[in-house]
């Protein structure tokens, strides 16, 4: 019926470039204070600008910086044996990491988690369906299977490390992307959701009740307001390290120029606008310095959702502070050729989506094997789209705007197998889409009381039903111990 796992793995007045820059003689006890506030997440605004220069001028030894470079695989066996005193272990931050993927667009969660025995669904897609044959199982007497191109996942879910939550949306949906976006990313709207006065994300205001660690929470997304607080705001980095200010450059005149932003006073003599620019200045390139060996010997033809999960896991394992991740992952708005074999720009087995689950797949085995066992233990991953997509196909052979999607939860702690019901596809409302059963705040308010140790009721702003989502919280029994079909 299913098909069973894979296991194939996958001239001028202007000094010389070479000419170096004066950059303050820090002691070696102060040095090692530095580093110890980057591991502990009590850097001060002082010590982040002066460690970025002892580190861009070269001052730090390799031990020095061994709680960083130990997590990023930059050091060797002799520095492994160094540690430096009240370094704080990865992950020992008083609750659970998260990283939040994005799939934007809006994913078809019927060709995701798809219900293959249902003759209803073969009705409504009779160009883009998956068959039996093609469909990954999910273990005996269940009848929705997995995208063929989620194998890593299907691997994962057989163990038991992954919660598929069917029907997954909110009351009153909205189908533009912006606006329901806006919802996910807020923690607020539709039908009778609270109406706070506020822009900011509901991992923000976690952000906000958390201790103040400078690289707490890191964004790919330019405009994910998902961990933007009221005084909080996440360290919003890009994919290719080329694009990070203050990292590592093989170009004299880059050096040249980030060497005087270093020596920038926040005191310009200017102005306050003036003063402002340079303090943001420093700030952006001490950052930048000391997250930059996270983007050391990344292949150039690595993709830029590969590079998201690589960079956040080892900022993760880095000890840094760094509790949440936020990436994402376009091009799921699927209105046409979704899923015709080999056509398009997709040139792909399974399509367009096919090959956009291949990338997520990927990049999701690439962010849990490259997190060390005590990182990967402590961290859990949440998979959501703005909706999901029409029940039935359209002219174009692909998928409108919907409503109810699928979310997967992932990681050690989670209770893995199925969470609420598959939406009836003879019972869609009048607009043909599916009907939501589970809201998506439910699974914040799991993850933010189970997962990360936080008030749920406080940030989302009214009580959720919580989810059996963590292994501590229901009679486990692993899906692995029965036999596919």
């Amino acid at each position: 019926m299913f098909s069973t796992p894979n296991t194939t793995n996958q001239s001028s007045s202007r000094p010389s470039p070479t000419q170096q820059s004066p950059t303050p003689q820090l002691g070696q006890h102060e040095l090692l204070t530095m580093v110890d506030e980057v591991a502990s997440g009590k850097l001060t605004r002082r010590s982040l600008i002066a460690l970025a220069s002892a580190i861009g001028a070269g001052h730090l030894v390799a031990s020095q910086l061994n709680p960083l470079r130990r997590s990023l695989g930059l050091i060797t066996p002799a520095e492994a044996a160094v540690t430096v005193e009240g370094a704080v272990p990865a992950g020992a931050t008083g609750g659970g990491n998260l990283v939040v993927i994005y799939l934007g667009g809006g994913n078809d969660g019927l060709n995701t988690v798809v219900p293959v025995l249902d003759a209803r669904y073969h009705e409504l897609r009779p160009s883009i369906k998956l068959m039996p044959n093609e469909v990954l199982s999910l273990g005996t007497n269940v009848n929705v299977g997995l995208h063929p191109m989620l194998q890593n996942l299907q691997r994962r879910y057989l163990a038991g490390q992954v919660a598929v939550i069917q029907g997954v949306g909110y009351n009153a949906p909205d189908l533009s992307h912006f606006q329901s976006q806006d919802h996910w990313e807020r923690g607020f709207g539709g039908l009778g959701s609270p109406v706070l006065p506020t822009v900011n994300g509901w991992l923000g205001r976690w952000a906000d009740n958390a201790a103040n660690r400078p690289f707490a929470t890191v964004a790919f997304r330019s405009d994910d307001k998902t961990l933007v607080g009221a005084s909080s705001a996440p360290l919003r980095l890009r994919p290719w390290a080329s694009n990070l200010t203050g990292a590592p450059s093989s170009n004299a005149w880059d050096n040249l120029f980030l060497s005087a932003i270093r020596d920038l006073s926040a005191r310009t003599g200017l102005g306050p606008l003036a003063d402002r620019l340079s303090e943001q200045s420093t700030d952006a390139v001490a950052a930048g310095t000391i997250v930059g060996p996270a983007y050391s010997g990344i292949s150039e033809s690595s993709s830029g959702f590969d590079r998201q999960m690589l960079v956040g896991a080892r900022l993760l394992n880095a000890g840094i502070g760094t509790r949440v991740i936020g990436a994402a992952l376009g091009g799921f708005d699927t209105h046409s050729e979704q899923a015709i074999r080999n056509a398009g720009g997709a040139q792909h087995p399974f399509g367009w989506h096919g090959k956009l689950l291949a990338q997520l797949d990927a990049g999701l085995e690439l962010l849990l094997t490259t997190m060390t066992p005590e990182v990967r233990a402590n961290t859990t991953v949440l998979v959501y789209s703005e909706f999901g997509r029409r029940a039935g196909e359209n002219g174009s052979a692909g998928t409108d705007h919907g409503a109810a999607g699928v979310s997967f939860v992932i990681g050690e702690g989670v209770n893995g197998g199925l969470f609420g019901e598959q939406p009836s596809l003879s019972a869609v409302d009048p607009d043909g889409n599916l009907r939501m059963g589970i809201d998506f705040r439910s699974i914040y308010a799991t993850l933010l009381s189970r997962f990360m140790g936080a008030n749920d009721y406080e940030i989302l702003g009214a009580s959720h039903e919580r989810l059996l989502l963590s292994k501590a919280d229901a009679l486990y029994v692993p899906a692995s111990s029965t036999s596919t079909s």
